[in-house]
């Protein structure tokens, strides 16, 4: 039975027999480039398989989204053994899915920047435009999500800066939240709704925004849900960019 092609390359072939003043033919080439197109493609399909199988199943990711505040506080001792232990899951289970905390981190990063895109992209969806009503309905999203969770902001921030990952949380934070901001703010731009000099810088001002305003409520010990607070912060935003 023939070696699958991912487990040798033969570069023999009878065209080098037969052109020995050849060091290599153009046969030959092909050949080879087939099979090791081949090696790649077949370590690719793994890395996927495997990149599926370690993602931790709904209910793990549940409950270690229920604790990012403890995962996210500033104690370099914390282990996953720790983690485990307030999940009250093994230890082996979390280590099957995470190489360390850092691992972990990353990973509560993703899991709340696709649930704050989520939340946003809902309530755009569930508004008609113009996209001036849809700018207020994402902030107003935004806002209420950023308000519901402003120890988990924080420990992001803090655990990003702390670890020199801060760029990979901006670039994180671009792809999932800026971009759909920008989107809308671009839409309504180019039907005079709103007034910027440019959207990607719009779109993180908003965003900036909002959450110094929930992390200096929450820092001050009030209360970043209240609706009066939430309403107004919307107000402020929307008018930062609508054209009067």
């Amino acid at each position: 039975m023939p070696k699958p092609a991912y487990v040798s390359i033969t570069l023999a072939s009878a065209d080098v027999e037969a052109a020995p003043d050849s060091w290599i033919t153009v046969q030959t080439v092909i050949l080879v480039w087939i099979k090791v197109q081949t090696v790649i493609s077949t370590l690719i399909e793994i890395k996927a398989m495997i990149g599926r199988m370690r993602r931790p199943p709904s209910k793990l990711v549940e409950r270690l989204v229920s604790v990012s505040e403890e995962v996210l506080r500033p104690d370099p001792a914390l282990r996953l053994e720790d983690i485990a232990a307030l999940i009250g899951a093994a230890r082996a289970t979390l280590y099957y899915h995470f190489s360390g905390r850092d691992d972990l981190v990353a990973f509560l990063l993703e899991e709340h920047l696709r649930a704050a895109a989520e939340t946003i992209e809902l309530a755009v969806t569930a508004t008609q435009p113009p996209p001036v009503a849809q700018l207020r309905s994402a902030i107003t999203a935004l806002a209420g999500f950023l308000g519901g969770q402003p120890g988990v902001c924080a420990g992001l921030l803090s655990f990003a800066g702390a670890t020199g990952r801060l760029g990979t949380l901006m670039a994180a934070k671009d792809a999932k939240l800026a971009t759909p901001l920008r989107r809308l703010l671009d839409e309504g731009a180019a039907t005079d709704q709103f007034t910027f000099s440019d959207s990607r810088d719009a779109a993180n001002a908003i965003l900036g925004a909002a959450m110094i305003a929930n992390l200096t409520r929450w820092e001050d010990g009030r209360d970043t849900q209240d609706p009066e607070f939430q309403q107004a912060l919307t107000d402020q935003l929307v008018r930062s960019v609508a054209r009067a």
